[in-house]
């Protein structure tokens, strides 16, 4: 496992980089997993995901590193591809003021791209 994002309802995002996955897990009020889904499966389009990271709406950002790719999730699982190629090996996403960073593995270079 690679990435991990929590949501603001408490949902934990888990990356599988190996299996081309991306696991919910739903905590039930004892703080124990009380459900455990595959949101992201491997024919999704998302090769191997690395980080993570959810928006103040709970979509769930996804740097694909053998992929290329920048993707988002949105809460009801569509996958959207929002940047394809352009990446040295992107690696670990975040999302500030309108905008989707993908810092690139094994290097000093951070790519910008702007949300729909």
């Amino acid at each position: 496992c690679n990435g991990v994002a929590v949501t603001s309802k408490g949902e934990i995002y888990v990356s599988n980089y190996g299996e081309s996955r991306v696991w919910k897990l739903t905590p039930g009020a004892d703080g124990r997993i009380a459900k455990k889904e595959l949101f992201v499966k491997p024919d999704a389009g998302v090769k191997t995901p690395d980080g993570l990271c959810v928006d103040e709406n709970d979509n769930l950002y996804i740097a694909d590193m053998n992929g290329c790719q920048a993707v988002r999730v949105l809460p009801c699982g569509k996958v959207e591809i929002l940047k394809k190629g352009g990446f040295r090996a992107p690696s670990e996403p975040c999302v500030w003021r309108g905008n989707y960073y993908i810092s690139n593995y094994g290097s000093t270079t951070v790519e910008e791209t702007k949300l729909p």
